[in-house]
């Protein structure tokens, strides 16, 4: 992989440096780095479990990580074909030290170690070379990391608050997302400007707030209930959630296991996943009200509804 990988990086770079004639246009190439970072990190051959620096695109640390608003290249700074080259012979010269007779493990952890204490993600030279300097976070990508992180700590919070509450939270997390069938058709994108509203950009954190379902589909419900009488109609109404049976079932089986029951919540969240979160994650918050609610629980319920709808108007 590394041969080729070396092959590719200087197709490439004859690529970039040509200028070509398609259809009477003259067109130039330019190298767009893959946005998933597993394989980045490959590519850049650096760990995937720095310790000091968890990111991959800049020197974001554990002490900095937690900077509101920071943004890259003003609160962190990038990686730099340079700075990448210089840490990579710094830790090759650590791994010849090594004694060649240490267990693998035990190597893994003292390079590990090595790279923490001396703040740095490199174990060698990359792989692309100076396309390394072109990764960038992919948006989704980012937001989907964001969305695990803020299930877990539903989840963990209506753990905390008994069986009777994890399971509103598995109810709500699998349940329906509309009440009707005719409510998901009827949701489509929309636009919105002016008077408070937000404006819709790209990306899929904007497609999930411009969604007219977040409040069309709580209004549909309200209107049902305020068109009829019928107290047995007004039971049998659905209970709204996410729509995300198989992580409801991946998280109750996790659950029942009582030896991993309070680690971190288990499988990987893909796209859709992430925007029914980020569109529909006040109804989890809104299950963790209990009665004879603590002012501690009062306090992480409010400050976990205030991060549902922080993208909405921050964007």
């Amino acid at each position: 992989m590394e041969d080729l990988w070396r092959q590719h990086t200087e197709e490439m770079a004859l690529l970039e440096g040509s200028t070509f004639t398609i259809n009477e246009a003259i067109v130039t190439f330019e190298f767009v780095p893959s946005a998933d970072q597993k394989w980045q990190c490959w590519a850049n051959n650096e760990t995937t479990n720095a310790a000091t620096f968890p990111s991959p695109f800049a020197d974001v640390s554990k002490e900095t990580m937690a900077i509101v608003n920071g943004q890259i290249g003003e609160a962190w700074q990038p990686w730099t074909h340079a700075s990448r080259t210089v840490d990579a012979a710094k830790v090759q010269k650590f791994i010849a030290t090594l004694p060649s007779t240490i267990a693998e493990s035990t190597r893994r952890t003292k390079i590990n170690n090595y790279l923490s204490s001396n703040r740095m993600r490199q174990l060698g030279t990359p792989r692309i070379g100076i396309y390394a300097e072109l990764q960038r976070p992919d948006p989704l990508h980012a937001e989907i990391n964001v969305a695990a992180h803020y299930l877990n700590l539903i989840y963990h919070e209506a753990v905390s608050r008994g069986s009777d509450c994890f399971s509103r939270f598995i109810d709500i997390l699998g349940g329906p997302v509309h009440c009707t069938e005719q409510d998901r058709i009827g949701c489509v994108p929309v636009s919105r400007q002016g008077g408070g509203d937000f404006n819709v950009g790209e990306g899929a954190g904007a497609r999930a707030r411009a969604c007219a379902s977040v409040a069309d589909a709580s209004q549909s419900l309200v209107d049902s209930l305020e068109d009829t009488n019928d107290s047995s109609h007004v039971q049998s109404q659905q209970l709204l959630g996410l729509g995300l049976k198989s992580l409801a079932k991946d998280l109750l089986q996790h659950y029942s296991n009582e030896a991993t029951r309070h680690s971190k919540c288990p499988g990987r969240l893909i796209g859709e996943h992430a925007i029914l979160l980020e569109s529909f994650s006040f109804r989890l918050v809104d299950g963790l009200r209990v009665p004879e609610e603590s002012q501690t629980q009062q306090i992480r319920r409010v400050v976990l509804a205030k991060v549902t709808i922080f993208p909405a108007e921050y964007g």
